[in-house]
């Protein structure tokens, strides 16, 4: 049988790659310095995947035929050492071991702290031109009030970090999550009743519903408005799987899109900062799981449970 591996799907070896990667960096070795992990090498004494390309192989799958060719042939080794060095650049992974000279073990490495960050829940790969696209186009299928807008926004920026262009890929990422953002703060008004006069929120209420103020301007107050609309459903909350979304207010829903605002406004305004791929898709990787937290909390929103309807801050 000749070593030609051409018909393999190169895009489902590379995601079951990355995701080996994800699987590792959540595991309790990757936080301990004096451990490492190997890109290479063959099942472990006790029969056991031990490797990032032994472990991918074992998930892959090949068929019967082809598990000789596979094992002969590099093609399938080189998406992996491609993967392993993309992960190197991005600061995701450094090779070597703490506690051995550099090259001393030649494909042994270990997670940086990002690395960690970036592999964990909801993880999506934006090395792979195909992985991101498809992750937003069945998110889309799940929730239709996505549009095709925002999903090309983070497909642009992906391709400018795929060409180099960080700082403009920062820029296109901001752009889209303000986007999403805004959607969120406009759907507020339309279920919800405002707070009286005299309540400390109402200076909130009028920020975060003024169309005229800037994104920071009406975000802030928008997401402290959020925290109240989540307090007053909280009753009818108990067991609904819905409210998921609504724990993540402030925290993740806050804190990532701060970090996105900051990040966007310095690409656009700070001609002396200098952005790295890492930093870049380390917040497009987190795109994903915010646009469904956004679109699910913007779409109860716009249809309440009857019970709720309206909501009285």
């Amino acid at each position: 049988m000749p070593n030609d591996l051409h018909a393999l799907n190169t895009f489902e070896i590379t995601k079951i790659v990355w995701n080996t990667l994800a699987e590792l960096a959540r595991t309790d070795k990757a936080l301990d310095s004096k451990e490492y992990f190997i890109l290479e090498g063959f099942v472990g004494e006790l029969g056991t995947p031990t490797s990032v390309y032994e472990i991918s192989l074992n998930k892959w799958k090949p068929p019967q035929s082809q598990v000789y060719v596979v094992r002969s042939d590099n093609s399938f080794k080189y998406i992996v050492r491609k993967i392993y060095y993309s992960a190197i650049s991005m600061g995701l992974i450094i090779p070597g071991n703490i506690s051995e000279e550099i090259g001393y073990r030649p494909g042994a490495f270990q997670f940086t702290l990002e690395g960690i960050k970036y592999f964990s829940n909801g993880f999506i790969s934006v090395d792979d031109p195909g992985y991101l696209g498809i992750a937003l186009k069945e998110l889309q299928k799940r929730l239709p009030s996505i549009d095709n807008g925002k999903i090309e926004l983070l497909l642009e920026s992906q391709r400018c970090i795929k060409a180099g262009c960080y700082r403009a890929g920062m820029v296109v990422l901001g752009v889209a999550n303000e986007d999403m953002c805004f959607a969120l703060l406009d759907s507020i008004p339309l279920s919800c009743n405002p707070p009286p006069p005299a309540s400390p929120l109402n200076s909130d209420w009028n920020s975060c519903n003024n169309s005229m103020l800037s994104f920071s301007r009406r975000w802030k107050p928008g997401i402290r408005i959020l925290e109240e609309i989540k307090n007053k459903i909280r009753k009818s909350a108990k067991g609904e799987t819905w409210f998921q979304w609504w724990e993540m207010i402030p925290g993740s829903l806050y804190t990532l899109g701060e970090a996105v605002r900051i990040a966007r406004n310095t690409a656009a305004h700070d001609s002396n900062r200098l952005f790295s791929k890492a930093e870049v898709a380390l917040l497009l990787s987190a795109m994903p799981t915010q646009l469904e937290m956004l679109s699910n909390i913007t779409e109860f929103l716009k249809s309440p449970l009857p019970h709720l309807n309206p909501i009285q801050i």
